[in-house]
């Protein structure tokens, strides 16, 4: 799976609200997230690629996240995680940046 170069408001590639992802020899790869000025420090924002809410996520085997930008977690966001797991996944050139 190849999720690359989408432009979005608010959130990453992907959006997951309270479920559970394992995510395998898959590349994320210039994605955006435009930041929404109507909403400064809004917690729905972030997550250049992947942005979790209340799930699980399991990264492994193969996955590459590169050149993503969001304002908060370039590559991923996860808020009120209740599992993570990241194996042999790389991260390269990815940018987040608070205000």
């Amino acid at each position: 799976f190849h999720w690359k170069k989408k432009k979005k408001k608010n959130v990453g590639g992907l959006y997951l609200l309270g479920t559970q992802l394992t995510i395998t020899e898959s590349t994320f790869q210039g994605n955006i997230v435009l930041r929404d000025n109507e909403l400064p420090g809004d917690s729905t924002q972030g997550g250049g690629a992947i942005f979790i809410i209340n799930g699980t996520i399991s990264l492994v085997g193969g996955n590459s996240f590169r050149q993503n930008i969001a304002a908060q977690g370039g590559a991923f966001r996860i808020v009120n995680p209740v599992s993570a797991q990241i194996e042999k996944t790389s991260f390269d050139e990815n940018f987040a940046s608070i205000e």
